[in-house]
C-alpha cells in the first residue's frame, strides 16, 4: 500500500476590478511518497470569496471548486513537477503554469468573470458617538486578521464573507484630515473594535470616544520615482493603506488616502497605529501610450519609521522578439519574448473572439502546443488572434510565484505589448 501524506494546497481565484481572477496553490513537499492529496479553494477578487465550477488539472486527474470555490483530488508524487491546467468553460478561459521545478505550491490565475451579487455578505452601518470632530475624512475597513473583507470611506460597509457562515475579526476606523488639494494635513484618531458577524445580517456598530482614543503620530515620506518609459501618461497613482499582510486588488482604489502625481512624492503617514498588519503602500500606475492602453501598476510597501528619498523604478515592460507582427502561426510556432527586470516572469495571453489562453513562464522561449488539454480546443485555422504579454513581479521563477508572491503586498505588473498574427489555414 503506498504511502499518503497530505500535502495542502491552497488555491485562490482572485478576480480585480477588472474581472479577473486570481488563483494560488500552497503545500508541503513529500519525502519519498509516491501518493499525495491536493486540497485547495478558488477565490474571487471581491476580498476574496470562494468561486464555483472551475476545472483544475494536474498531470492525469482533474476536479472542479465546489459552491464555496472547495476542491480535493490526488496526485502521483513522480508527476509533482508536472505542468498545471485550469479552465473556466462557462467564460471560456484557460491557463497554463509551466515549469514547476520546485514543486508546485501557490498558482495564480486569471478568469474574465463572476457574478458578484450572489456573494454571502454581511452588512454594518458604522455609528460615531462623537461625531467625526475637526476630521474631514474617515476609512473603515474589516478584517479577520489574515484577509480584509471589507472597506468604506462612508458610513456603510458592505463584509465580503468566505462562505454561508459566521466570521470573527475586527473593524477599524480612521479619522483623519486633508487640505483643499486632498492632501493629508493630520491623522486624527484611530479605533477599533473586535466582533463578530452572521451572514446575511445587518449591524449598527457605536463607537464610542473611549473606543476612538488613540491619536497616531505623523511621519514624513518622501521620494523619486525613476525609469519611466517614453511617452509617459501617469493614470492615477495613491497612497493607500491595508490591514492585511495580504493583497486585494479590488480593495485599492477605495482605500487610498490621497493622490499622487509627478516624478515625486511626499506625503505623512502614521507612524504606528495599534494595528499588528498595518501596511501603507504606494501604488504607481503609469502607461507608456504608444504601446497599448493598459498600465504598469507597482505597489511598494513604505516604511513606518520615516525616510526621505527614496527611489523607486518603474519595472520595464517585456519585449516580443519572434515572430514579427501580421505572420502566420500554427501550435508548432516558436515565440520568443524578453524583458530587462530579472525578478519576474512572463504572462503570454493569446484571444480571439471566442477564447482566452494564458501562459505562466520564467522562460523567453516557448509554444503553444499544450493549450489543447485546457478542453477549450485548439487555434481555428484562418483566422486572426492577438498575443499580449507583460511580467510579474516580485520572483524569480514560477514555482517562487505560486509559493510566494501572491500574498506579498510589494508587487507590481507591467503594461502590455500587443501583436496580431494570423492562424495557418
Amino acid at each position: 500500500m503506498n504511502t499518503l501524506i497530505k500535502k495542502t494546497i491552497l488555491f485562490l481565484l482572485l478576480i480585480i476590478a477588472g474581472l479577473n481572477c486570481k488563483l494560488i496553490i500552497d503545500s508541503e513537499v513529500p519525502i519519498n511518497t509516491e501518493v499525495y492529496e491536493i486540497q485547495g479553494r478558488v477565490i474571487s477578487g471581491i476580498f476574496n470569496s470562494g468561486v464555483p465550477g472551475i476545472k483544475v488539472l494536474y498531470y492525469k486527474n482533474f476536479t472542479y471548486t465546489d459552491n464555496y470555490g472547495l476542491f480535493r483530488m490526488f496526485g502521483n508524487e513522480a508527476h509533482h513537477y508536472d505542468d498545471i491546467y485550469v479552465t473556466d468553460s462557462i467564460n471560456k478561459t484557460g491557463s497554463i503554469f509551466l515549469e514547476g521545478n520546485d514543486g508546485w505550491k501557490r498558482l495564480y490565475h486569471t478568469v474574465e468573470s463572476i457574478d458578484t451579487n450572489n456573494l454571502p455578505c454581511a452588512y454594518i452601518n458604522i455609528i460615531l458617538q462623537n461625531g467625526m470632530g475637526n476630521s474631514n475624512r474617515k476609512k473603515i475597513f474589516y478584517t479577520d486578521y489574515f484577509h480584509v473583507h471589507g472597506f468604506s470611506d462612508d458610513g456603510f460597509c458592505k463584509i465580503y464573507l468566505q462562505g454561508n457562515y459566521d466570521v470573527y475579526g475586527k473593524v477599524c476606523v480612521l479619522l483623519y484630515t486633508v487640505d483643499t488639494n486632498e492632501q493629508v494635513i493630520s491623522y486624527d484618531k484611530f479605533g477599533f473594535k473586535k466582533c463578530g458577524f452572521l451572514y446575511g445580517k445587518n449591524y449598527d456598530l457605536i463607537f464610542t470616544q473611549e473606543d476612538m482614543n488613540f491619536n497616531p503620530d505623523e511621519i514624513l515620506v518622501t521620494g523619486t520615482i525613476t525609469n519611466l518609459p517614453p511617452h509617459t501618461s501617469s493614470t492615477p497613482s495613491y497612497l493607500l493603506f491595508s490591514m492585511s499582510p495580504v493583497k486585494s486588488d479590488y480593495i485599492y482604489p477605495v482605500s487610498k488616502i490621497c493622490n499622487i502625481s509627478g516624478n515625486s512624492f511626499s506625503f505623512l503617514i502614521p507612524k504606528e497605529l495599534p494595528e499588528r498588519n498595518y501596511y501603507p503602500v504606494l501604488s504607481l500606475n503609469f502607461s507608456d501610450s504608444s504601446i497599448g492602453l493598459t498600465n504598469t501598476n507597482l505597489n511598494y510597501i513604505l516604511p513606518t519609521n520615516g525616510n526621505a528619498n527614496i527611489n523607486i523604478a518603474v519595472p520595464s515592460n517585456a519585449q516580443i522578439i519572434d515572430p514579427p507582427p501580421n505572420t502566420l502561426i500554427d501550435s508548432n510556432t516558436s515565440f520568443t519574448v524578453y524583458s530587462q527586470n530579472t525578478d519576474c516572469i512572463f504572462h503570454i495571453s493569446i484571444e480571439n473572439a471566442s477564447r482566452k489562453f494564458h501562459i505562466y513562464t520564467k522562460s523567453g522561449n516557448f509554444n503553444i502546443q499544450k493549450i489543447s488539454k485546457l478542453g477549450l480546443g485548439g487555434l481555428i485555422p484562418n483566422t486572426s488572434v492577438v498575443m499580449k504579454v507583460n511580467t510579474i513581479g516580485l520572483c524569480n521563477s514560477v514555482s517562487q510565484y505560486i509559493y510566494e508572491d501572491f500574498l506579498n503586498i510589494s508587487n507590481y505588473t507591467t503594461q502590455e505589448v500587443v501583436r496580431n498574427y494570423y492562424v495557418k489555414p
